[in-house]
């Protein structure tokens, strides 16, 4: 039986069932999520968070702040995500 346990009695349990309502809002909020992270993944970086920096050979690179990429992925995953490296180098004066 699907329920919860009233006090101490194991005979009192309430029914719990998911309403047709209740699956239809967590399939929107399946459907956002992932058309947020596409979103994030496959449209163009907006230009206001595009900087770019002098390189070797005179090159330009373009980058977004660490800032920026973090409140994206705070508003996406609502502050629930983490990161690990799992393998880097370090030669001369880099690290990657």
């Amino acid at each position: 039986m699907n329920g919860h346990k009233i006090g101490d009695s194991e005979e009192s349990f309430i029914p719990i069932s998911k309403s047709d309502k209740f699956e239809e809002l967590l399939s929107l909020r399946e459907t956002a999520t992932k058309e947020a992270i596409d979103s994030l993944i496959l449209k163009k970086t907006p230009e206001d968070a595009v900087f770019s920096r002098q390189g070797r050979g005179n090159k330009s690179f373009s980058y977004v702040q660490a800032w920026w990429l973090i409140d994206q992925l705070n508003a996406l995953f609502d502050y629930d995500w983490d990161w690990e490296i799992f393998d880097q180098e370090i030669r001369k004066e880099h690290v990657w």
